[in-house]
């Protein structure tokens, strides 16, 4: 299926769903380093029972991105995702640190706790004093270390 027509059968479920009340979380490759399946701008709907629309990789990352589909959907609260891709076996999120992005009503305490993390180590991982850490801004990149 060529990508537009994808996009618009993702884009009239995705107003289904929300004409019916429902969520939904829409996931989208921003990036690529090397060979991919799929390019920039590939979408991937996860609709609140599970069920999928669309796709982002040749089917080797769609479990991991609907499960924190349904999770954004629980929390509210958008991901970035980092996905390291290459001899190994099938690709996995990638192991280090992962960026964040403050949407509105965050904490630096409920972003710690989400990640498994105290509210020092996400300061020290952003080079910010426990205090500054503690005045995020709606849009501030975050980078989250991996927990203990």
């Amino acid at each position: 299926m060529k990508q537009w027509q994808e996009t618009l059968e993702i884009l009239h479920r995705l107003a289904a769903l929300t004409a019916a009340g429902q969520q939904a979380a829409v996931a989208c490759v921003v990036q690529i380093a090397g060979s991919a399946y799929r390019r920039p701008g590939a979408r991937f709907l996860i609709a609140p029972d599970g069920s999928t629309l669309g796709g982002i990789s040749g089917g080797c990352l769609e479990e991991d991105v609907r499960q924190t589909g349904l999770a954004t959907m629980k929390t509210g609260h958008c991901r970035l995702l980092h996905y390291e891709t290459g001899d190994d076996d099938d690709d996995q999120p990638s192991s280090g640190p992962q960026t964040y992005i403050v949407v509105a009503g965050d904490t630096a305490s409920e972003i710690a706790e989400r990640f498994g993390i105290t509210v020092e180590e996400l300061a020290a991982a952003n080079g910010l004093t426990v205090t500054e850490a503690n005045d995020l801004q709606v849009g501030q990149e975050l980078s989250v270390p991996e927990a203990p």
